[in-house]
C-alpha cells in the first residue's frame, strides 16, 4: 500500500477559497476550493503541533466555518487535529526560525512567516506538499526550495505576477452557503 501523501497549506489558500484575495480570480478560488475539499476528504492535512499554522488561519477564517469554504476548512482542521491529521514537531530556532528549516543561504530572505509551513512539511512522514494559491514568494524560491527536498504546488500561476491586483470577491452568506453546500455534496457524493 502506497504511503498517505499529506499536504500543507499556506494559509493564502483559505482566503483564496474565501473569496477574500484581491488577487484570486474566479478559476483560482475553485482550484482553491478543490483542494481544500480534497485534503479533509482524504484527512491528509499535516499541521505543526505548537498550533503556528493554525494560530495563522485564525487570523483569517472564523471558527464557525462559515461563511466561506476556507472557514469550513479551517473548523475541520481544528475540530480533527488530533483524530485526521498528521501533526508534527518543530523546533524553535534562533536564526531559522525551524531547526528543520533548511539551511541554505538561498533560502536566507525567504519569508520568515511562511517557514513554519516549509518545517512542517519537511518534519511530515513522508514528506508534505506545500500548496499555494497567491504567494509569490513561493515562486521566487522554488529553485532553493526544491533543491531541499520541498514540493510546492502552485494552484494559481496567472494570479502571482507582482503588482496585478484584481477586485476581491466578497460573496453575501446566503450565496457563500450555496456555494458551500454544492462543494460539500461534489465533496462526499463518492463517500455514501
Amino acid at each position: 500500500m502506497p504511503a498517505r501523501e499529506w499536504a500543507v497549506i499556506d494559509s493564502n489558500v483559505l482566503i483564496a477559497a474565501n473569496g477574500k484575495s484581491d488577487q484570486a480570480d474566479d478559476a483560482c478560488i475553485d482550484k482553491c476550493i478543490d483542494i481544500l475539499m480534497g485534503v479533509s476528504s482524504s484527512t491528509s492535512l499535516a499541521l505543526d503541533d505548537g498550533n503556528e499554522i493554525l494560530s495563522e488561519y485564525s487570523r483569517y477564517c472564523d471558527y464557525s466555518g462559515k461563511p466561506g469554504v476556507g472557514d469550513l476548512f479551517f473548523a475541520w482542521a481544528v475540530n480533527n487535529q488530533y483524530t485526521m491529521c498528521h501533526r508534527v514537531s518543530l523546533t524553535p530556532d534562533q536564526d531559522r526560525g525551524y531547526a528543520e528549516f533548511p539551511e541554505s543561504p538561498d533560502l536566507a530572505k525567504f519569508d520568515p512567516s511562511d517557514r513554519k509551513f516549509v518545517a512542517t512539511a519537511l518534519r511530515a512522514d513522508p514528506a508534505a506538499r506545500i500548496y499555494n494559491a497567491v504567494d509569490s514568494d513561493w515562486r521566487q524560491f522554488a529553485q532553493p526550495l526544491a533543491s531541499a527536498g520541498i514540493r510546492v504546488t502552485e494552484l494559481c500561476p496567472d494570479c502571482l505576477k507582482p503588482g496585478v491586483r484584481r477586485p476581491a470577491l466578497r460573496f453575501p452568506v446566503e450565496a457563500s452557503g450555496l456555494i458551500l453546500q454544492s462543494h460539500l455534496v461534489t465533496a462526499h457524493a463518492g463517500t455514501g
